[in-house]
């Protein structure tokens, strides 16, 4: 990753992961702050409380922006403008013009360069690390552009473009890129391809029984150890799968061994609703129980569950972590801060990949990516048309979202209390 700026009347603040142009002098106490998380390693929404911690008025104009593990987002208020630009070439402009707060907008994993432009940028282009200079623009080299969108572009006339996405009339001409050979896709033992299956209803909740071995089969998973009776008035969710490999390759079986240690939970900064539920500092009513959420400080608190999927077999997959899912996944196929939980589903067509999807947690988002499976993924939102997903971008999903892996093999993202 390489950062650039170009001298100017705003002030830049950047550090591992987070970049900010903010109309502020440098001595300000606003930008003190910022610093201070941004060298630390804070994420966008971090930087965006402490900012308007002494409310909008007191800042008139900034970006910020924050990029890690090809997810991220842009933040943009006032007289600048953010310019993102993906591996292909295709330039996305964010400006806040004519809103009285602020445009937010998501950066995916295809984003090669972002550019802030503020009023006044001079000079000549210079290097920076980390730190706080005062600037006028800001360069952010994420990743190169493919080589095989300059050689299709060779012969074509470029046309002129305005101040507000000229990278090369702030940063000078682009380095000629770096080809990018593209991650192999595993090779499946000859599965069936099958047509995208449409969304598929989800089955309620139902309450375990006791059971004795031989255990029976339910859906598409097996339980090797006896399921207690689930007092009324609980929720039957699954914290820990620490799931093995079984005799039956197609099945899912869960170890006779207790459950494994949980993981130490990730700090996020955090808002009460009425309710006592915690939410994103930005929240203005309650993900949990929808009710409103009054004006505070946020502070620092363990990350809650996200919320849980709901499997097409019943079975629910607390999100207190990331999830794999497939029909013989190993956690080396993903790079994930904690060890997912591993769902094994099965595949009597084989239909269902070794690793088909995974389920990401950032911060507060959930994200669901394809690794590369033979037969896709199709996402159903909530108020929107499904979509196929493109191969290792993680999108993310909102509560009521079904992932569809194959005929009648999905799940449904839900958030409980």
């Amino acid at each position: 990753m390489e950062v650039r700026y170009r001298p100017g009347q705003w002030v830049a603040v950047t550090g591992p992961r987070t970049w900010l142009l903010v109309a502020a002098a440098a001595d300000a106490p606003l930008v003190a702050r910022c610093w201070q998380l941004a060298r630390t390693g804070a994420d966008e929404l971090e930087l965006l409380n402490a900012l308007v911690a002494e409310g909008l008025r007191a800042v008139r104009g900034f970006a910020v922006a924050g990029y890690a593990d090809g997810v991220g987002q842009v933040v943009v208020r006032g007289e600048v403008t953010v310019t993102a630009v993906d591996a292909d070439g295709t330039e996305r402009v964010v400006t806040a013009e004519g809103m009285a707060t602020w445009v937010e907008s998501r950066l995916t994993g295809s984003l090669a360069r972002l550019l802030f432009t503020g009023p006044v940028a001079d000079g000549p282009a210079l290097p920076l690390d980390s730190g706080v200079v005062h600037a006028g623009a800001l360069e952010i080299i994420v990743g190169q552009r493919l080589a095989g969108v300059r050689a299709e572009q060779a012969d074509t006339p470029i046309e002129p473009v305005s101040d507000a996405v000229a990278h090369d009339h702030l940063f000078g001409a682009e380095p000629d890129p770096i080809p990018i050979e593209p991650d192999p896709i595993p090779v499946e033992p000859d599965p069936i391809p099958v047509e995208k299956p449409a969304p598929i209803p989800v089955s309620a909740d139902k309450p375990a029984e006791s059971r004795s071995e031989p255990a029976p089969e339910i859906g598409n998973t097996t339980l090797l150890t006896p399921v207690p009776a689930i007092p009324e008035g609980t929720t039957n969710v699954i914290t820990h799968l620490a799931w093995a490999v079984a005799d039956d390759p197609g099945a899912t079986r869960m170890r006779a061994t207790g459950p494994s240690a949980p993981p130490t939970p990730m700090v996020v900064l955090a808002i009460r609703c009425e309710s006592g539920h915690w939410n994103p500092p930005h929240a203005l009513s309650c993900r949990v129980c929808g009710s409103g959420v009054p004006p505070q400080q946020p502070i620092e608190v363990p990350r809650p569950s996200l919320g849980v999927l709901r499997l097409t077999t019943g079975d629910l997959v607390q999100l207190d972590r990331g999830v794999l899912l497939g029909r013989q996944p190993d956690t080396a196929a993903v790079d994930q801060p904690v060890r997912p939980h591993v769902v094994r589903l099965r595949s009597p067509l084989g239909d269902i990949s070794r690793n088909h999807v995974e389920v990401r947690l950032h911060g507060w988002q959930v994200l669901v990516a394809d690794l590369g499976s033979r037969n896709g993924t199709v996402v159903c939102p909530p108020a929107d048309l499904p979509f196929d997903l493109v191969a290792r971008q993680p999108v993310e999903i909102q509560p009521g979202t079904v992932v569809n892996l194959a005929t009648d093999i999905g799940f449904v993202f839900e958030v409980t209390g």
